[in-house]
């Protein structure tokens, strides 16, 4: 053990925005869409934390002693500007001004993937992880409806963009090995299990957020070819 587990999880978060702070000071062209893109989904990542995620299987220790905190609004600011990085590198598309950004498209489908996991989290009783990916999936096909995003290039980003992320999972491994133990409630999950210790799970999450941020994000481009 080298970092105390109430510092783990802030020590990755900050670790985690190196490569995005490089980005965004290398690439001016793209820092309005990391600061945008990074903001929003750090506010649904503290908003998710509190009202899903740390309610049944996941219980990481905050600096400030809860199960949330600061630590999930910067790790929220890292999930989304580094989504912009790997699909500007790998996926590039047309960049566009302030102006023509579609935010409805945006508000829409966080409104509607909330309401989703909201009814069948606190209605159906379902785990957080299995109301997560319902509406995941109803937020999929609302933005295939309303868009002609080729889908295939949408799951090959997914594809890379969750190896990418596993390098978090490796970095708490180095600091400190007992922590995904200590954090997790492995008996419900699937006990199936990346490398011998990261939850299938998680991969599935980074995984099926892919898939989701790129639709998103070119509709609110107002990208009409991918």
């Amino acid at each position: 053990m080298i970092i105390q587990s109430q510092y783990v999880y802030l020590v990755t978060t900050f670790v985690s925005l190196i490569p995005a702070l490089i980005f965004f000071f290398t690439h001016k062209r793209y820092r309005l869409d990391m600061m945008s893109v990074g903001l929003v989904v750090a506010v649904l990542s503290l908003l998710s934390a509190r009202l899903f995620w740390t309610k049944d299987w996941w219980f990481p220790e905050t600096i400030t002693g809860g199960n949330f905190g600061i630590e999930d609004f910067i790790l929220g600011f890292y999930t989304g500007s580094f989504a912009v990085i790997i699909n500007t590198l790998f996926f590039p598309v047309r960049v566009t001004g302030w102006k023509n950004k579609n935010w409805n498209i945006v508000f829409s489908t966080v409104v509607l993937s909330f309401i989703s996991i909201l009814i069948f989290f606190n209605v159906f009783s379902l785990s957080s992880f299995n109301s997560f990916l319902i509406s995941s999936v109803v937020a999929v096909f609302w933005m295939f409806a309303r868009s002609k995003i080729n889908p295939v290039r949408t799951v090959y980003f997914a594809v890379v963009y969750s190896v990418f992320s596993l390098w978090l999972y490796f970095f708490i491994l180095l600091i400190n090995k007992d922590w995904i133990q200590q954090t997790w409630d492995l008996d419900l999950l699937s006990g199936i299990t990346l490398f011998g210790f990261i939850p299938i799970e998680e991969y599935v999450f980074w995984l099926v957020f892919g898939v989701i941020f790129r639709q998103i994000y070119l509709a609110w481009l107002n990208n009409k070819k991918d």
